[in-house]
């Protein structure tokens, strides 16, 4: 079973083309999938997941790297 998402598919979506935060994109990775798992009431979801699961889940790998440093306090 294959990851729902890649590293080489969140870095294409956020744009970056370095890798000094390929560990923090990891965990947002582990973040957004277990999130729309638990959206969907399913224990996990893969690559065989129709699109718009992929897409809701780099919206929200996204979303989060945007805003990581609004958490603060």
């Amino acid at each position: 079973m294959a990851a729902l998402l890649t590293l080489a598919d969140v870095k294409l979506h956020c744009r970056i083309d370095h890798d000094d935060e390929d560990s923090l994109l990891g965990a947002l990775i582990a973040t957004a999938t277990t999130a729309v798992a638990d959206y969907m009431n399913v224990t996990s979801v893969d690559d065989t997941a129709p699109a718009p699961v992929k897409s809701a889940a780099l919206l929200l790998v996204g979303a989060l790297y945007e805003n990581r440093e609004s958490m603060g306090e």
